[in-house]
């Protein structure tokens, strides 16, 4: 028995292909498939939602039959009524008589449903039907100048694969321009209920294997430049597409192309997607190398949320023939455990490391991770002790301690303040001539502050000064804003002094903390001082010193000065943000200074300045309302929020 040709113009084949890029290089993206769906002509009228309770075929009968006029709307109406109907012989018969309907208000046809009733024909064997749906979807497409669809191009190929009509299919693949780029799943996808056989599927894979080849063969260079373009143009979705595609139709990924994807797929933050990726090669070991596993682990330990998929990957690495974890393996498993505060966990993976079937010996980074998470959960008697291991390894060189090693220690002796602990850790450093560096004196500054100890400061202060440490720069700024934050000014101002006697002049920042501490402690007088010192500096007053000031004699409701500083600001800055305005406006309307809070307003809108913040627009319309001679109201509540 022969096999019905089925017909479908080359030339409309040709206008279904892929776009290439620059002519060398052609993409089999589902995205790019996407963009080639078929656009409703201009002639197609907007409409609403249909109505479920309407039988719009019934009224479509009754016009018919009184040979009423039909509108091009009621036709959309119940091609869209009919279109969410289940499929049947019935809909399908109805659907065919609409078509020539549209054909002759010359109206386009919406092509998901051309799609249905080709893939119901398909299913039924009525290869008859299929030809005159193709013939009615041809001749609309070529109006409306749109591209016959991936999915329609599927559903042909199905037909052939299902007929056994290869000639078809030669026809089908043969040009070079046959358009047929869709990925193996969206085909399994769009011929579901065709009952295709298993043979029948493997010549699918067969024929987009072959395909794939011609186009941008896997695991060459041109698919891998491929694959970094689409990085590159941030479409890691298009990549994971191509990639399972190329994994459904049997192509074993190389270690260079893996890498390629997990890599990408890690930088874009795809972690579940990288993971996926992982478990599709996970068989294949000439897809995986010990680096690919590394760097995804390593993803999942920067978030805490991400424990779970840690310990999974890790699990897999443990299972798969030449993937032994490395350092920096369980320098991100430790990391992560770390970070989810499971100190015990990592603990418990520190010893199982040194054992067998791993043997792996902790190296500097191993011990800085783990100690650095022991002060991080808590746990500072624990992180001495591996400290104290540390010193003694033989096999790490003469000098085994490393300045990042030292930070930590500094860091987390001060955060218990082990004052004795820091002291050793000092003369070991300079017993191993070890320099202290300016991070170094602006961690004891920054911890010891923060916690607003000010005689612990003093005593590491009189510390530094007993082993004639230098103060840098970094120090004295890091130490003047300590004592400023924590008011004792006499001490910042003294250290101010010493800082400009060894040759370091002060920057804004030292000025601004001073500023700040001055009026935080009462001292206005102290707070202009510091802040004609800052004018005097080689950048001026920043926006953020003008700030201060406005905020700090607003809050003293000292509003004559606030707005001399307010006025300013104005001059010497081309760009001012909302905050002070707020301030200052706030002020004036809490203690009713309604002159000062519309000169406020008055220069803001001559500035220019356009506010798009609520509280401070509510503020504004309080001073016009009040300026308009309404009463004031108590409009703080709703400001403050």
């Amino acid at each position: 028995m022969a096999v019905p040709r089925i017909r479908i113009r080359a030339h409309n084949i040709a206008a279904a292909s892929i776009p290439r890029d620059q002519g060398s290089r052609t993409t089999t993206a589902l995205e790019s498939a996407k963009k080639n769906l078929p656009r409703a002509s201009s002639t197609i009228l907007p409409v609403t939602q249909e109505d479920p309770s309407i039988n719009y075929w019934k009224l479509y009968q009754d016009k018919v039959s009184k040979k009423q006029r039909i509108t091009n709307q009621e036709l959309i109406h119940l091609s869209r009524w009919l279109g969410a109907q289940p499929m049947n012989k019935d809909t399908a018969l109805k659907l065919t008589k609409l078509i020539k309907d549209f054909q002759k208000a010359k109206l386009s046809f919406d092509m998901t449903f051309y799609n249905d009733l080709i893939h119901f024909h398909i299913k039924r064997n009525k290869l008859d039907d299929v030809q005159w749906v193709l013939d009615a979807m041809i001749t609309d497409r070529q109006k409306s100048n749109s591209r016959v669809s991936q999915r329609t191009l599927a559903l042909i190929m199905a037909m052939h694969l299902k007929t056994g009509n290869t000639a078809g299919l030669d026809r089908l693949i043969q040009r070079q321009d046959n358009g047929i780029a869709h990925y193996m799943a969206k085909f399994l996808e769009w011929t579901r209920g065709l009952q295709l056989t298993d043979d029948h599927i493997q010549s699918a894979k067969r024929i987009f294997f072959d395909l794939q080849f011609k186009r941008c063969a896997p695991n060459t260079p041109r698919f891998t430049h491929l694959l970094e373009h689409l990085f590159d143009s941030d479409k890691p979705q298009e990549v994971l597409g191509l990639v399972n595609h190329i994994l459904d139709i049997g192509y074993p990924l190389n270690k260079y192309t893996s890498t390629c994807v997990m890599s990408g797929l890690v930088k874009a933050k795809k972690f579940e997607d990288a993971a996926g990726i992982w478990d599709r090669v996970q068989g294949n070991s000439d897809a995986l190398d010990i680096s690919i596993a590394n760097s995804l682990l390593a993803a999942f330990s920067q978030d805490p949320k991400r424990l779970g998929a840690a310990q999974e990957l890790w699990a897999r690495m443990n299972e798969t023939p030449g993937l032994k974890p490395d350092e920096y393996s369980f320098a991100s498993m430790l990391s992560s455990y770390i970070g989810s505060k499971d100190s015990d966990s990592a603990m418990t993976l520190w010893q199982e490391m040194q054992k067998a079937p791993h043997w792996v010996k902790p190296n500097k980074v191993l011990y800085n991770v783990m100690m650095n998470g022991l002060f991080y959960t808590h746990k500072p008697e624990v992180a001495k002790t591996l400290y104290e291991e540390l010193l003694t390894r033989k096999d790490l060189g003469k000098k085994p301690l490393s300045l990042d090693t030292c930070h930590i220690m500094i860091r987390g002796l001060l955060s218990v303040r082990d004052v004795a602990g820091l002291q050793q850790v000092l003369t070991r450093m300079e017993k191993d001539g070890i320099e202290p560096n300016g991070t170094t004196y602006t961690i004891m500054s920054d911890v010891l502050f923060s916690q607003r100890d000010a005689s612990s400061a003093d005593k590491i202060s009189d510390l530094m000064a007993s082993r004639d440490l230098p103060k840098t720069a970094i120090t004295y700024s890091a130490m003047i804003s300590g004592y400023a934050q924590n008011g004792d000014m006499v001490r910042a101002q003294e250290l101010l002094k010493e800082m400009q006697a060894a040759g370091h002049r002060p920057s804004i920042h030292i000025y601004g903390a001073l500023m700040q501490g001055a009026f935080r402690s009462g001292q206005a007088e102290l707070a202009e001082e510091m802040a004609q010192l800052a004018k005097s500096t080689k950048t001026g007053m920043s926006p953020g010193a003008y700030s201060i000031m406005i905020g700090g004699y607003s809050n003293l409701v000292m509003l004559d000065k606030a707005e001399k500083w307010y006025d300013e600001m104005r001059k010497t800055q081309s760009k001012v943000a909302w905050e002070p305005h707020y301030v200052l406006l706030r002020a004036c309307v809490e203690h009713r200074q309604w002159g000062t809070a519309q000169r406020v307003v008055k220069a803001m809108k001559e500035h220019p300045f356009e506010s798009h913040v609520p509280r401070l627009n509510l503020l504004i319309q309080e001073v016009e309302r009040v300026a308009a001679g309404a009463a004031p109201k108590d409009v703080f509540r709703r400001s403050s929020r």
